[in-house]
């Protein structure tokens, strides 16, 4: 803040200001002057950005702000910052007050082939700027002057019929069936799944407790919550699955159900992927043994999202199949609800709803 404004002797207006770097914790107390309140007060602005961004790297503050500010982020989120400043190594020479809307432009406009990469370095730059701007090192934001890149986010897809059949000609592990009877049957997120305990079971009143997730940092997983507060649920045991991980945890000699293949530490990041890898492959080979066309780019994620889809087919109200799911919001849940096509439509829906209906009448 500008200290008291004073008139000299000369006519002109005089006053001090007095900046704390935040990157070095340096007072500096500089006076300015002008030759009216109005032009001493532009001069003041102007003194501010000449302080920092005359001498300050964009990589100097970037880094800070990203220390300041990400520090306690997820190891997924780490990898994507990572990405990013990649993507910036142009402008890590250069102080933060030479780069321009049109610099910014530019280089969304080299990475356009990938809209949602791009979007997240803009996204990106937008909170570093607004971040220089909301400590008075920069009068403006220069993102604000560059649009978004528009672009529809592909859409998670379900798991095909033939697919399914071919899970149903295929010898897995026991890891491996236990791990596709989770995602598929109860929907669970992979990180909920391989976090699960023997102890989330409760056989006798037939339910699975969900109240904790892996996170993983540096390859080894990390306990936490679920991904929200909606994510802690409790899902009914269907009768025909007790059996099945009752046999399974006589096999499992952990308490968690999965586990490193050489140790019994929780799986890491690394050997969920040779898992993961393991279930396509045998699905690619089961698939061409019985000449069943499969995509072959098949996600644990595309079996929650045809949980869900299969709630919806099923007749399973919103707020349940949310509750189920562990979203935050229906929204969420309607989003997937919205993905039933026709094919999965019983032609006589209407006929029967009028039906029903008119005997309500």
């Amino acid at each position: 803040m500008p200290a008291k404004r004073k008139k000299r002797e000369d006519g002109r207006f005089s006053t001090s200001v007095l900046i704390i770097d935040p990157l070095s914790g340096e007072k500096i107390k500089k006076y300015v002057y002008g030759k009216t309140q109005k032009e001493l007060l532009q001069n003041v602005e102007k003194t501010k950005k000449q302080v920092y961004s005359g001498s300050m790297h964009f990589k100097a503050f970037a880094d800070d702000w990203y220390r300041r500010s990400k520090s306690s982020a997820s190891e997924n989120t780490h990898r994507m910052y990572d990405t990013v400043f990649n993507h910036l190594t142009s402008f890590f020479p250069r102080s933060l007050d030479s780069v321009s809307p049109s610099d910014i432009q530019d280089l969304i406009s080299e990475i356009s082939d990938t809209p949602n990469q791009a979007n997240k370095v803009l996204s990106t730059l937008d909170q570093i700027f607004s971040d220089a701007v909301r400590l008075g090192i920069l009068l403006m934001n220069p993102c604000d002057h560059v649009a978004k890149l528009r672009y529809r986010k592909e859409e998670t897809r379900v798991v095909t019929n033939n697919e399914l059949e071919v899970i149903e000609k295929t010898v897995f592990t026991l890891r491996e069936q236990l791990f596709l009877a989770l995602i598929r049957n109860y929907g669970l997120r992979k990180e909920e799944a391989l976090a699960l305990e023997k102890k989330h079971f409760d056989f006798d009143q037939k339910k699975l407790i969900i109240e904790q997730a892996f996170t993983y940092r540096h390859n080894q997983p990390e306990l936490s919550s679920t991904k929200s507060v909606s994510g802690e649920r409790i899902l009914p045991l269907a009768e025909e699955d007790i059996p099945f991980f009752q046999n399974a945890f006589k096999e499992i000699k952990t308490d968690f159900l999965f586990t490193n293949g050489t140790s019994d530490t929780p799986i890491s990041a690394t050997s969920y992927k040779r898992m993961w890898a393991s279930i396509q492959k045998k699905m690619d080979q089961t698939a061409r043994r019985y000449h069943i066309d499969i995509p072959g780019d098949i996600t644990s994620k595309m079996f929650r999202h045809t949980f869900c889809t299969d709630l919806a087919l099923a007749g399973v109200p919103v707020k349940v199949a949310q509750y189920l799911m562990g979203h935050k919001t229906a929204a969420v849940t309607l989003n997937i609800y919205s993905h039933v096509s026709y094919s999965n439509i019983d032609p006589n829906i209407l006929t029967d709803f009028r039906k029903k209906m008119k005997s309500q009448r």
